[in-house]
């Protein structure tokens, strides 16, 4: 049986769940839209191989500040142009073509432990 090919969500109190991640030709879209609560997606590099998704008007779309997503930025010494407003999306970064991939279960593991988030 095939593993779930699942991406993280970290919200703003430290909860975090995995959701599933469509197939590049599915609604990626839609469902990281849905999982940074709307807005605009704006992509970060977090270190080598990971990359997080958060809505770009956060702040101004009232969503609270992100500590525990913005940690694991900090764990990889990358200074944010901003904080970090609403839940963050974090998902691989291919290392060779432009398809963002589903978490690898020790980048999930690693990112739980680093941001301190825990699943709900």
């Amino acid at each position: 049986m095939d593993r779930e090919e699942t991406v993280l969500v970290i919200d703003t109190d430290g909860s975090a769940v995995k959701i599933a991640w469509p197939a590049p030709d599915a609604d990626r879209p839609e469902v990281l839209s849905r999982a940074i609560g709307g807005g605009r997606t704006r992509m970060l590099r977090c270190g080598k191989g990971i990359l997080g998704f958060c809505d770009e008007s956060g702040a101004a779309s009232g969503q609270p500040a992100n500590p525990f997503a913005t940690k694991a930025f900090d764990e990889q010494g990358i200074e944010l142009p901003a904080p970090l407003y609403g839940p963050v999306v974090f998902a691989r970064n291919p290392s060779k073509g432009s398809i963002v991939k589903a978490l690898t279960d020790a980048q999930a593991a690693n990112l739980l432990a680093v941001t301190g988030a825990r699943l709900a």
